[in-house]
């Protein structure tokens, strides 16, 4: 309940039109990449591969997307496309730190022999590019929770054994949906 001491204040939150514009385009970058990660999940799911130029798209645009976040590329059209968010934060470490996740899943896949699937890594370094460094943490979190309790589950049931593989794209989707709703509810 509410404190009878004279000195309790209360705060009410005044929406900043500025902040609902960053909070819509963030939703449609967020929709922008549930699409794609929808497209290739289903593919993944069905045949377990993916076709090298819905990655390739998937990479390219998210790449302009960054370039144009940063103003390294100018469009009139985009011009007030740049966030607070990046304002002012240098855009070589956000690069870095954005495609880290996915360099070390491309590693791994070249250490593991393949076992981690290089399509697996290039999407989601193109994830990074789009979304940023701390939403792809949540994003991989969320995908690899998903993705152990699935297989533990197929193993458990003997539906799956050890040596046979399950797509990751359709968790990375499951992911980001679980990413939507958390970043929406707090």
């Amino acid at each position: 309940g509410l404190s009878r001491n004279p000195n309790y204040k209360i705060y009410i939150y005044v929406p900043d039109a500025h902040n609902e514009m960053e909070v819509i385009k963030s939703m449609q970058i967020k929709i922008a990449v549930l699409f794609f990660l929808a497209f290739m999940g289903l593919e993944d799911f069905k045949d377990q591969c993916v076709s090298l130029w819905k990655i390739l798209l998937f990479l390219i645009t998210g790449i302009f997307y960054f370039c144009i976040q940063y103003q390294w590329i100018s469009i009139p059209i985009f011009s007030k496309m740049q966030t607070s968010l990046t304002s002012g934060f240098p855009a070589l470490p956000a690069i870095f730190l954005s495609v880290l996740p996915g360099t070390a899943l491309l590693l791994l896949c070249w250490i593991s022999n393949g076992a981690i699937g290089l399509a697996d890594g290039l999407i989601v370094l193109a994830l990074g590019i789009w979304i940023g460094f701390w939403e792809l943490l949540g994003v991989l979190s969320g995908a690899f929770f998903l993705s152990f309790f699935v297989a533990g589950f197929l193993f458990f049931f003997h539906k799956k054994n050890r040596t046979e593989t399950i797509p990751f794209i359709p968790f990375l989707l499951a992911g980001m949906f679980l990413n939507l709703f958390f970043s929406q509810s707090v």
